[in-house]
């Protein structure tokens, strides 16, 4: 894809920052929790029996806003109930420390707490990156997963590694017409913003993705090495706030074909990429209903999450 050209900033409508605040962005309410009700939908074929599956080790070492004893509470409880085995990090990469794991998840990592403006440093050192390298390099699965800005920015060195472009953006759709609308997005495999790999596939027909829901987030552009899993339209737009959540003089692109997320393989191992977190929890606030994976229209994103991990500790060819 040609390097992204940003055109002068445009204003976009106060209503898209009050919906990107509903739907969950990169810590859009202070009170944000996990929702305490959720309990997975029933996996009519578990992957592994009891918890004798694969070690999946969830960050918690990198100032992560989604950890496995918070927000992501939801997203282990899934993998759990599939028989992988869900331990948290906190501790800085190494190779020592990767040793025995099989899928290493990172989610909202950031260099410092609290971050919402530019500059957004990388979350890793160098060591550390050239750790996470050898680890998939020799047959470890990566999942990276990033919000809206200003997560990319702190993921991009990572992604990089990988032959992977990270924008640090906020993605909406419409923008082409008018003002952008930033906020859920529901992709389709009959409307072809799901594509075709092993993780959309799945085992079976019944584990097949034709629909899930994302809630908001950031998009990027898809490189040659890597398959998309779901993508926008026509109608992909990508703002760039330095502050987030802040779009009055953002500016913006249109990103058709733009990707929320994908998959790769490199050397003995794979790597998958998302750039939208709430769409793997389910989570709320004192005031809101819980969003994620519980949403109408996210009926398959659990499968999905699922589906991810099976891919990256080879479960599902």
């Amino acid at each position: 894809m040609p390097p992204l050209v940003l055109p002068h900033a445009r204003r976009a409508p106060l209503w898209a920052a009050a919906s990107l605040s509903v739907a969950f962005g990169q810590g859009a309410v202070a009170q944000q929790v996990a929702d305490p009700s959720f309990r997975p939908a029933e996996i009519a074929a578990p992957m592994h029996v009891g918890d004798s599956g694969p070690r999946v080790l969830v960050d918690a070492a990198h100032h992560n806003f989604h950890a496995s004893d918070g927000l992501y509470k939801p997203f282990a409880m899934v993998l759990e109930a599939d028989g992988y085995r869900v331990a948290a990090n906190a501790a800085p990469f190494t190779e020592a420390l990767l040793a025995g794991t099989d899928v290493l998840v990172i989610a909202t990592a950031q260099q410092a707490a609290g971050n919402r403006q530019l500059p957004a440093p990388s979350a890793f050192r160098d060591a550390e990156l050239d750790a996470l390298v050898e680890f998939v390099d020799a047959g470890g699965g990566l999942f990276v997963i990033v919000d809206q800005m200003p997560y990319p920015g702190a993921a991009a060195e990572l992604a990089a590694r990988f032959g992977l472009e990270l924008p640090n953006d906020v993605v909406g759709v419409g923008g082409r017409d008018g003002e952008p609308i930033i906020g859920p997005t529901v992709f389709k495999k009959a409307e072809g913003t799901i594509g075709d790999h092993a993780i959309t596939r799945g085992r079976n027909a019944g584990e097949a993705i034709d629909q899930v829901m994302s809630f908001s987030g950031s998009a990027f552009p898809i490189t040659s090495n890597a398959v998309s899993l779901i993508h926008y339209g026509d109608d992909g737009v990508v703002l760039f706030p330095t502050v987030a959540r802040e779009f009055a003089t953002a500016a913006r692109a249109m990103a058709p074909g733009w990707s929320q997320g994908a998959a790769l393989e490199h050397g003995q191992g794979r790597v998958v990429l998302f750039a939208e977190a709430a769409m793997f929890s389910s989570q709320q606030t004192a005031t809101t209903a819980p969003i994620g994976l519980v949403s109408a229209e996210a009926e398959d994103n659990q499968q999905l999450l699922l589906n991810i991990v099976r891919w990256l500790a080879a479960d599902l060819k």
